[in-house]
């Protein structure tokens, strides 16, 4: 990757911020070489999005718990992202640039995993199933997707032989914080996974749904939260009070709603407001 080209791009969004409608549909977080970079990206178009100034500053405290960027400098790198204001000259040019690497390494990691595949003998390698799976992986490199392909009973077994492994070391998928229940019922929330919560009228489904994206998002994993039973301010007034309750703010929904709030409850409502300001979960209308 060229991280030269990813660190131009990141500079220009922060100088400008309005370059963000212009390179959102050309470049996502994971096309970025540079892991770090690609959370920066994030955090960028999630304030943009939010009608809040992307600068270095407002993005220093979205970065104080991350070792990644404290390695190449921490705060003073963000700065430094900035610091050539030459680099608006060819943002559009940047994020192409940073697609078409992502590209590549795709198609160079479909490759990679198909020669592997044809050395490894004791598996007996099909020449047909390796074919398709590369075509498969390199048409999804060129459009920038995720690959789809038929899959042999030997190869799902062992790749759930994988899958094993890794659980026998690390948490496989996303914990809740704040619902821990949940993790004991049904495990982590693990990638590619469809996960539906139903139940009855009037028994609890929004607020749950709610504190469950607070809770994955709590334990710093990304959160989308769609809703159209209600308003936006209603359904803010429900997600506070969720918070609320998880942070031990004391704030019910029903204090809310009629707007009782004591001059300290008050206080910690916008204590919570600054304390959220961290958690990676959006809401959309």
């Amino acid at each position: 990757g060229n991280l030269q080209a990813e660190s131009a791009l990141l500079g220009s969004l922060l100088i400008e911020n309005s370059l963000v409608d212009k390179v959102s549909d050309i470049v996502a977080m994971g096309d970025f070489f540079a892991p770090v970079h690609g959370r920066i990206y994030r955090a960028i178009l999630r304030l943009y999005a939010n009608n809040e100034i992307a600068s270095p500053v407002s993005l220093r405290p979205l970065f104080e718990d991350d070792d990644a960027l404290q390695d190449v400098g921490g705060a003073a790198y963000l700065s430094k992202l900035t610091g050539n204001s030459a680099v608006l000259i060819g943002t559009v040019d940047y994020a192409k640039q940073i697609a078409e690497f992502s590209r590549l390494r795709k198609a160079r990691e479909a490759m990679q995993a198909a020669l592997a595949r044809l050395e490894d003998m004791e598996q007996m390698p099909k020449i047909g199933e390796i074919q398709g799976d590369l075509e498969a992986k390199l048409w999804a490199a060129q459009d920038n997707t995720e690959a789809k392909k038929l899959r042999a009973p030997e190869e799902i077994v062992w790749s759930t032989i994988e899958r094993v492994k890794r659980g026998q070391t690390k948490v496989v998928g996303a914990c809740n914080k704040f619902i821990t229940d949940i993790d004991k019922l049904l495990g982590p929330l693990e990638p590619g996974t469809f996960n539906l919560l139903a139940a009855r009228p009037a028994m609890g489904k929004t607020a749950t749904a709610v504190s469950l994206a607070y809770g994955y998002a709590a334990n710093a994993h990304p959160s989308l939260y769609l809703h159209a039973e209600m308003t936006g301010e209603q359904m803010d007034m429900r997600s506070t009070a969720n918070l609320a309750f998880a942070m031990n703010a004391g704030l019910t929904h029903e204090k809310l709603r009629s707007g009782d709030l004591t001059p300290a409850e008050l206080r910690k409502l916008q204590e919570l407001a600054v304390a959220s300001k961290t958690l990676p979960i959006d809401f959309y209308e």
